[in-house]
């Protein structure tokens, strides 16, 4: 009785999709953009204590003149990222560039990264999952605007 009622439950829940890889992947499907979407074990890297940190997928989106994202784009963007529990890691003007850092992390692990970079002629998503410490950010060797404000982390 108590499984048919929690399947029950299940069923009047509306689903919603919190998968903010997937989200993104819709979102820039008919947008003009350049994308690079690569998974699998793509980086690992060793910091000076000798313990890797992975990159098992990632997203840049970079949007230029003929598609910039707007203000109602960026909010839909944003209470995506923070539907998936990722929380404000830092937020910095640099070189005319608005950039927010969020990540969702527990015991100094960045299990998923997301970043958006508001310029004036280029917008950039960017979003990794893995298993990423903090302390080898600085050897994070991805450039693109905003790409060094992860190195400082």
């Amino acid at each position: 009785m108590i499984k048919l009622a929690i399947m029950g439950l299940l069923f009047l829940c509306p689903f919603t999709n919190t998968d903010l890889t997937q989200f993104l992947d819709n979102f820039v499907e008919s947008r003009e953009c350049s994308k690079i979407s690569l998974s699998g074990n793509l980086f690992s890297f060793k910091n000076k204590d000798n313990v890797k940190s992975e990159i098992e997928d990632f997203q840049l989106f970079i949007f230029d003149d003929g598609d910039l994202l707007s203000y109602r784009d960026v909010r839909a963007i944003k209470n995506e990222v923070h539907k998936n529990r990722m929380e404000l890691l830092n937020m910095v003007k640099s070189k005319g560039s608005m950039i927010e850092i969020y990540v969702n992390e527990s015991d100094d692990i960045i299990h998923e990264l997301f970043m958006i970079v508001q310029g004036d002629d280029s917008s950039i998503l960017f979003n990794a999952n893995g298993k990423i410490r903090y302390e080898d950010l600085k050897n994070f060797n991805i450039d693109f605007d905003g790409s060094d404000e992860l190195k400082k982390l």
